[in-house]
C-alpha cells in the first residue's frame, strides 16, 4: 500500500510526534482527552496508536478499502465510511473530546465546509495537519487531484494557504488557533530552506487559551473585500 512507503512512514512519524506533544499540552492545561475522531484515517495508522494507549478511537475515511484495512490493522478502534465532500453539512457523525485530521484537508474540493463539519466533532481541540501554499495571505489554489487509489475522492482539490486555514478554523468558531513550531516536527516538509519551500504545516484549534513550547497564536493577516 502507498502509505507503507518509507516516504509516509517518515511524514507519520513526523506527524505523531507533534501530536504527542499537543495531547499533553491539552491534557494537561484543558483536560484528558478520553475519545478522538480520526478524519481521512486511512488504513489506521493514527487509530492504532491512539487505541493501544487505551483512548476510544473512531475513524473516518471516503474508502471502503482503506477502511476495511483499518479495521484490520488497528482492531481496538472502530471505522466508518464518511465522504466528507459529499456528506449533509447535518450529518456530522458525531463528537468527541479531540478530532485529528492530518493528511485530509488537501484532498478536498471544500476545505473550509469540512473545518466547519470538524468544529461540530470536536468537543474540545481539533488537530490539524494539511499541505499549504508557500505564500502569505488569505489564498487557495484549484489542483488536479492525486489519481491514485488511495488519495482523494475527487478529480479536483483546494489547497489553501495557512493564513486561509487559520480563517477558515476562526470563522468556523473556535477562539484560538495555534501552530505547530516546523522546525520541531523533524521533517522537511515542515520547514522552509534555500532549495526547497515548506509544503506542510500543523495547527491545533480549541476554545482555552494554552501555552506549550512549539505551539505560537496565530493570527491571520486581515483579509479584504474585493473590488470589481
Amino acid at each position: 500500500m502507498l502509505f507503507d512507503e518509507p516516504f509516509y512512514q517518515a511524514i507519520n512519524e513526523a506527524r505523531w510526534g507533534a501530536l504527542q506533544c499537543m495531547l499533553a499540552t491539552v491534557e494537561e492545561q484543558i483536560g484528558r482527552v478520553e475519545d478522538l475522531l480520526d478524519l481521512g484515517c486511512g488504513p489506521g495508522w493514527f487509530a492504532a496508536r491512539l487505541s493501544a494507549e487505551g483512548r476510544c478511537v473512531r475513524g473516518l475515511d471516503g474508502r471502503i478499502e482503506l477502511i476495511e484495512e483499518a479495521r484490520r490493522r488497528a482492531p481496538l478502534a472502530s471505522f466508518d465510511v464518511f465522504d466528507f465532500d459529499a456528506a449533509a453539512m447535518e450529518a456530522v457523525p458525531g463528537q468527541a473530546d479531540a478530532v485529528i485530521c492530518f493528511g485530509l484537508l488537501y484532498h478536498l474540493e471544500n476545505p473550509l465546509r469540512a473545518l466547519r463539519m470538524c468544529r461540530g466533532m470536536a468537543r474540545q481541540v481539533l488537530f490539524l495537519e494539511s499541505m499549504t501554499l508557500p505564500e502569505d495571505g488569505g489564498m487557495a489554489r484549484l489542483l488536479p487531484e492525486n489519481p491514485n487509489e488511495t488519495q482523494g475522492m475527487r478529480v479536483l482539490a483546494l489547497l489553501m494557504t495557512p493564513d486561509a486555514i487559520a480563517h477558515g478554523l476562526l470563522a468556523s468558531g473556535f477562539t484560538y488557533v495555534y501552530r505547530y513550531d516546523g522546525e520541531a516536527v523533524g521533517h522537511e516538509d515542515f520547514t522552509s530552506t534555500d532549495e526547497r519551500k515548506k509544503r506542510r504545516d500543523i495547527f491545533m484549534a480549541c476554545d482555552v487559551q494554552v501555552s506549550a513550547p512549539g505551539l505560537s497564536p496565530y493570527t491571520p493577516q486581515s483579509l479584504a473585500r474585493f473590488k470589481y
